[in-house]
């Protein structure tokens, strides 16, 4: 036979050029000895269509699905024996799952089984299942996840979940395992069997549809990604209350303006340079943009139950858009170009503030923050400590290197427990010294 085109084949075989037996001679063939694998996956395809059960076909769809290094075939052919020879290839399925390693092939096998014959279905997962709980892995993350299947059963026999139960515990293990084993996980949490969080740092990956069985974790409920990696199936974890992205310059907050069960937002080192999007985040109480190239601050006006705001490390060169932000405790605008401390005044509950390393030269605006108790305003160009008099809450006060030239300031700020104040003009001897002078013992650390 000249032909090597599987879809001219069929369409001989359509117009009666061909018979079957003769069609799935050359499409078996082409299946079993071409080298390219478009051109295998294509012989399939035309062999689907044909509808036999032909058994030559049948031992070679079982050869493929046992020791094929190609899992899009491997996975087609198991589709095939299962919709075609389910009862001959009863054996081969059970032995295929147990050695495939493929949360996306499970997957695949598992939907289309649950169609075919939902029993058989139920009890090759049983048999997976309770083969996992017979493992003793010792020095192995993946032991943990075992613990705790353990656990579950021990209050709960296998047999007595749900067949839908049993797939979606498999199946978690299943993608576990597999990005344990190829090292694209560094941390993991279970809760009730399933994986609830989850922090992932892709290899090699262009996009995150490309890590295998991901979408299979529907109970998630943190997720971090850490690395350059194009987020493309992000949307389909809208449920997240936590989400984690690091270092990857792909990444745009529209991607998850929809995210409104979000209470935990960090994304630092995304190169982000406008804070937006984030209008429908109403639960978010933490949020942290550090490292990225912010210029204003904006855009969070409508997040009303916020408590921690952490905008270190970008380019802001003015406090504004925080007075709709009253719930907040945490403050942190460290390596940033501020001049000046404003637009405080209405944040009443905020406990620790951190300005260091930016451009201010006086200690102002702070007088309405009593319950203030940790204030960082080192590497500045403070002269005086001026406008700290009511913080009665301050504990801990940070100024080192600045520009405080006159070691009588420190009466200023006596009812501080914590103080550092060395810099090129005066000594933490001379702070200590000056304290012993005075005959006062508030001071409980010097730094």
């Amino acid at each position: 036979m000249k032909f090597k085109n599987p879809i001219e084949i069929y369409k001989k075989y359509k117009r009666e050029d061909l018979n079957e037996d003769a069609t799935l001679k050359v499409l078996i063939s082409l299946l079993e000895h071409s080298h390219d694998s478009e051109t295998r996956k294509q012989s399939l395809r035309m062999i689907k269509r044909i509808k036999t059960t032909n058994l030559d076909l049948y031992k070679t769809l079982e050869n493929i699905l046992i020791s094929d290094e190609n899992e899009e075939l491997r996975a087609s052919c198991a589709e095939l024996i299962v919709n075609s020879f389910l009862e001959k290839g009863k054996r081969a399925l059970k032995w295929a799952i147990q050695i495939e390693t493929s949360p996306d092939f499970f997957a695949r096998l598992i939907y289309i089984l649950r169609q075919k014959d939902s029993e058989f279905l139920r009890k090759l997962i049983t048999n997976q299942l309770e083969m996992i709980l017979k493992q003793d892995i010792q020095d192995s993350p993946i032991n943990y996840y075992i613990f705790k299947l353990k656990s579950l059963f021990a209050d709960k026999k296998v047999s007595n979940y749900s067949v839908e139960r049993l797939i979606e515990l498999f199946l978690n293990f299943k993608v576990i395992k597999y990005l344990i084993n190829t090292n694209q996980i560094s941390f993991y949490e279970i809760q009730n069997g399933l994986i609830i969080k989850l922090s992932l740092y892709p290899k090699e990956k262009a996009k995150l549809s490309d890590i295998k069985g991901l979408k299979e974790l529907k109970r998630l409920k943190g997720l971090g990604i850490s690395g350059k990696i194009k987020l493309d199936v992000l949307h389909l974890f809208k449920d997240l209350r936590t989400l984690i992205i690091d270092d990857n310059p792909l990444f745009r907050l529209e991607q998850i303006k929809y995210f409104n069960k979000l209470e935990i937002l960090i994304v630092n080192g995304c190169k982000i340079e406008e804070i937006y999007n984030l209008n429908k985040l109403k639960q978010l109480k933490r949020l942290n943009l550090g490292y990225n190239n912010i210029t204003e601050i904006k855009g969070l006006k409508h997040l009303k139950h916020l408590k921690i705001l952490k905008l270190n490390n970008n380019q802001i060169n003015e406090l504004q858009g925080l007075s709709k932000l009253t719930h907040l405790k945490e403050l942190n605008l460290e390596y940033n170009l501020i001049p000046r401390i404003k637009c405080l005044v209405k944040l009443e509950n905020l406990e620790v503030l951190t300005l260091k390393w930016n451009r201010i030269s006086k200690v102002s605006g702070l007088n309405n923050l009593k319950k203030l108790y940790y204030l960082d305003l080192s590497f500045n160009e403070i002269e005086h400590l001026n406008g700290l008099k009511k913080l009665t809450n301050l504990e801990y006060l940070n100024l080192k290197y600045n520009l405080i030239t006159e070691i009588k300031e420190i009466r200023k700020v006596k009812h501080i427990d914590h103080l550092a104040l060395k810099n090129k003009y005066i000594s933490k001897k001379q702070v200590r010294n000056y304290y012993q002078k005075a005959k006062t013992e508030n001071l409980k650390n010097l730094v």
